[in-house]
């Protein structure tokens, strides 16, 4: 569904698949992204923080702060 640019169907995905796979990274940077591309940037910014807080940080995670921040 991300792919697809349908973001509320696929962030929906994605917090259904956190919940199994609680240690996935990539899920939890995916749901930031997906809050980003709806255009929560406040939700979005704090999904990145948390996801790096979790797990470290990672590029594509510094790069969607700097744009969250942007944002707002």
């Amino acid at each position: 569904y991300y792919q697809l640019g349908d973001y509320k169907t696929a962030l929906e995905k994605f917090q259904e698949n956190i919940k199994e796979f609680k240690n996935s990274p990539e899920t939890a940077q995916y749901i930031g992204q997906c809050y980003y591309q709806l255009g929560d940037y406040k939700t979005a910014l704090e999904k990145f923080q948390e996801k790096n807080t979790r797990f470290g940080d990672s590029p594509g995670s510094a790069q969607y702060i700097g744009q969250c921040y942007y944002q707002l």
